[in-house]
């Protein structure tokens, strides 16, 4: 894997200035170094908690970054599956299947960044408790239940904290805490979410049935361990008593761990503090006082911290964490699920709109300046809805602000979403820009990223703008897949760590990668690689504008320009001497996970435009399948196909996959000048897999009003769906059709009669 080459940000650190013989120097040298390398607290350019330096609005480093997210490629990502989140669904578990992943659900928290490593806390099901096998939602019947290991339906389970060399991706060390976790369901909703904390050398994580461990950060070896939260405590070992009915559901915890004051903090409603060296209980103030949903926000005052918290219902505290006293409370806000923005002396709070129609569109930015006495409210966006918004779940938890310098940018809007620069200091609007759906807005470096749904799309999609001028800033492309395939989850609070030009995230499949946003340089051999892959071949609407990164003389990846997704290409296999690019790579262009499989064959000229051919084959199978049905007129829906002036399906021509519905192929038809156009045939394979199939129409022939000839189809496998073949994720059939053209919907105008399962090979030249 490539290795880091950006110094981490230096540490500024206060001495006091005294004399010293000369013979003690050594000494104290070393125990200034070793008080940074084992004991210190998180370096400036850290993440050590779910609100990284306080704000969760990263420290400024200097780095400079991609001007586009395709250029940004993955550093390192770790071999080891944790979670999949929101992913319970057949298709999820196809692809788990497919992967030979046992899939477990294993929580939805974030990682953190501290002492040069990357922590991170999850639980796995071990089934030393079962469970009933229990259906739910789309898991609702014993075929799909199927598709889950034994030990998913498991009461217990381990609580695991692992620890990882940032600049490298290697493990550690791995703390596991033997059937101490309670094996928690979420699936859309109800997610276990509690991201760990660093603080004084040790890191911090809280267990799915309420146990709190303290490790040492450099080895691993546990510190202590208590029972922070008795309910969760109390819920597991009932569980496992009453013949473990099922799976366990619940509103469980999205308030993440905090460290301040020599405390480490834990929120579940009410707060509870332990003290970091023995874990002894130091303080509980034992009401609601924090939403699930928030964790606490410090507050950096006259040298001590304080931690600023919303319970959800309208009612803001200031909290002292020393000792456990609330030092005030401001009510009269609106509701706010997620955690508050505090960056210096202003907070962001919803100060609600008195002139909603509904309580749940009623959100309303406003600023307060914090001190001791109280919150003083220094302004609020103007009360119309277009600056107002909604804390529906779905939604609620999202991060809609962000201060940095200056400015501070917002996501607001009922019915539109829209980012809107304001100015700290007066709350005067400076700037607003649609955008689509919008939901997190995260400064980063000259840069702003708006994340645009976290809560649904996998991979994670985002805009990339430019802060040249903070005022006002300029989107540098549209939304765009971001990262691999990743963990997502309705009202789950969720943030990755930036540090050093490096953003830190988890995949469903990955485990957690780094993602490389640094500027590569100038150099011509950092320049892209670029190509036209023809549509024929590609089985798209239109051709492929691709293109390949170098870096270092070396391919890191590729994508296509205005593609969805982000690392559409893979080129792992494929061999580049500078000049010839040539091999095996994998063109994603759906987004369904799966790769089609090309060769290429192409030279480079003096601009890196790449000519030569690129080819799509499959092998026969041993045994192809003899196919035939009937061909009849659909009628043709807008709302889900291309346009067409006459569709025709072929009822059961991949009928080999499993469960009850029988694939069938579509064929959109186009006419010109009242004449069907051959070359405008599509396909859809319905109910076997959801992405478009590629058709080669070569020999297929119009005579008086008759469709006749052979149609080749590559179907291209997608897990959504139930796997196509056993004998792998595509397979080619070979159809003869005869059709009377312009019948009647309904009416049977033909048969065909066929293969499936034959050689399929496709070649076309470059553009």
């Amino acid at each position: 894997m490539p290795i880091r080459n950006v110094p981490r940000s230096c540490v500024a650190t206060s001495f006091l200035l005294f004399t010293v013989p000369a013979s003690a120097l050594p000494m104290l040298l070393a125990i200034v170094i070793a008080w940074h390398a084992a004991a210190g607290p998180a370096m400036a350019g850290d993440w050590p908690s779910f609100m990284g330096d306080g704000d969760r609005t990263p420290p400024k480093q200097g780095v400079p970054l991609v001007e586009h997210l395709d250029h940004a490629p993955i550093l390192w990502s770790l071999d080891r599956h944790l979670t999949v989140g929101k992913g319970l669904y057949p298709g999820h578990m196809n692809a788990a299947k497919d992967r030979g992943i046992d899939p477990y659900y294993g929580g939805a928290s974030s990682p953190i960044v501290a002492d040069g490593k990357l922590f991170y806390a999850y639980f796995r099901a071990n089934g030393n408790v079962p469970t009933q096998r229990t259906r739910w939602r789309t898991m609702d019947s014993e075929e799909r239940l199927d598709l889950m290991p034994d030990d998913f339906f498991s009461v217990t389970a381990d609580d695991i904290l692992i620890a990882l060399d940032i600049d490298t991706g290697e493990l550690l060390w791995e703390a596991v805490e033997p059937d101490k976790a309670h094996n928690r369901l979420g699936h859309k909703r109800g997610h276990w979410c509690v991201t760990p904390v660093y603080a004084d050398g040790r890191v911090f994580s809280l267990g799915s049935a309420g146990r709190l461990y303290a490790y040492d950060a450099h080895t691993g070896d546990k510190l202590w361990e208590t029972v922070a939260v008795p309910r969760l405590q109390r819920q597991y070992e009932a569980h496992k008593q009453e013949d473990a009915p099922g799976l366990q559901f619940g509103n469980d915890l999205k308030s993440s761990l905090m460290a301040a004051a020599g405390n480490v903090i834990v929120s579940d409603h009410d707060l509870t503090a332990f003290d970091e060296e023995t874990g002894e209980q130091a303080w509980k103030i034992d009401k609601r006082i924090i939403s699930r949903h928030a964790t606490p926000a410090p507050w950096r005052h006259d040298g001590r911290e304080y931690l600023l918290v919303n319970d959800g219902q309208g009612t803001a505290h200031l909290v002292d964490p020393e000792v456990g006293q609330i030092v005030w409370a401001l009510d009269g806000l609106g509701n706010q699920l997620g955690p508050v923005n505090v960056t210096g002396d202003v907070a962001i709070l919803n100060a609600s709109s008195p002139e909603a129609e509904e309580d749940r569109r009623n959100g309303l930015f406003a600023a307060y300046r914090l001190s001791l006495e109280g919150a003083e409210k220094m302004w609020q966006l103007p009360d119309e809805p277009r600056y107002r918004h909604s804390w529906t779940l779905d939604r609620g938890a999202e991060r809609r602000a962000a201060i940095q310098g200056d400015y501070v940018y917002l996501i607001v809007g009922l019915d539109e979403d829209r980012l809107v620069t304001v100015e700290l200091d007066t709350g005067k609007v400076l700037d607003e820009q649609t955008g689509g759906r919008l939901q997190a807005p995260y400064p980063i470096e000259e840069h702003l990223l708006v994340y645009d749904d976290r809560s649904h799309t996998n991979p994670v999609t985002a805009s990339w703008w430019s802060l040249a001028d903070p005022a006002r800033p300029k989107r540098l492309h549209g939304s765009m897949g971001f990262a691999p395939y990743t963990t997502t989850g309705y009202e789950v609070p969720i943030e990755w760590p930036y540090v050093d030009g490096v953003l830190y995230g988890v995949s469903m499949w990955s485990g957690l990668v780094a993602i490389d946003l640094r500027h590569p340089g100038d150099a011509a051999t950092e320049q892209p690689l670029t190509a036209t892959i023809p549509a024929s071949v590609a089985g798209t609407e239109d051709d492929l504008n691709a293109f390949f990164i170098q870096r270092g003389g070396e391919l890191a990846h590729g994508g296509f320009e205005g593609a969805s997704r982000m690392h559409a290409i893979d080129t792992s296999e494929l061999s580049w001497d500078g000049k010839k690019l040539r091999g095996p790579l994998g063109i994603d262009v759906r987004g369904h996970q799966t790769f089609d499989r090309f060769e290429i064959d192409a030279t480079a000229d003096d601009d890196h435009k790449l000519s030569g051919r690129i080819t799509s084959r499959l092998p026969a199978f041993d045994e192809p399948r003899n196919v035939e049905g009937r061909v009849v007129v659909m009628a043709h829906q807008p709302a889900w196909m291309p346009p067409a002036d006459e569709v025709l399906e072929l009822e059961s021509p991949a009928a080999y996959q499993a469960g009850e519905d029988p694939g069938r192929l579509l064929l959109f038809l186009r006419k010109e000048d009242g004449a069907v156009q051959i070359d405008q045939i599509t396909g859809f394979a319905d109910q076997t897999t959801q992405t478009p199939p590629v058709l080669d129409t070569s020999e297929l022939k119009i005579t008086d009003g008759r469709l006749e000839g052979t149609l080749q189809a590559r179907y291209r496998a997608d897990r959504w769906t139930t796997p196509l073949v056993e004998e792998g994720d595509t397979a080619a059939a070979t159809y003869t059709i005869d059709v009377e053209l312009g019948g009647e919907v309904g009416d049977e105008v033909g048969t065909y009669e066929g293969k499936y399962g034959t050689e399929w090979e496709l070649s076309a030249d470059l553009k």
